[in-house]
């Protein structure tokens, strides 16, 4: 397994593990709200009104974790190509960087001891 697909399947722990993790917060956000709501109908705020706030509540709340885990997905994908350009730079790099392998000619070369024949790296 390559770098890039290392990264990958770690971005796919990580991110289930932060999806669960907002799950869990936004079951408490939910369940704080509907204590404030049903204190709010047992001080006398009318039924209907409770009912009204509590429903728009939920639809912002909804859009809020939401829009966390979309943030979440995005910022994993963005990793992951990061990832694959710099693992791609670092091999292009690599690879331009290694000496290229040049023959010695049959006749030694004054100064360098070449054996005939014989692979040296240039530098």
């Amino acid at each position: 397994m390559n770098l890039v697909e290392q990264v990958d399947a770690y971005r796919g722990l990580i991110q289930r593990s932060f999806d669960n993790a907002t799950e869990a917060v936004e079951h408490v956000h939910q369940r704080f709200a509907e204590m404030s709501f049903d204190v709010l109908h047992e001080i006398g705020l009318p039924q209907d009104l409770t009912d009204r706030a509590k429903a728009k509540h939920e639809r912002v709340m909804h859009t809020l974790y939401e829009g966390v885990r979309f943030t979440n997905a995005e910022i994993g994908d963005l990793v992951v190509r990061q990832f694959d350009q710099i693992s791609r730079f670092a091999s292009n790099l690599n690879a331009s960087l290694l000496p290229s392998p040049t023959i010695v000619p049959d006749q030694p070369r004054t100064g360098r001891g070449g054996v005939p024949g014989e692979i040296v790296t240039s530098k």
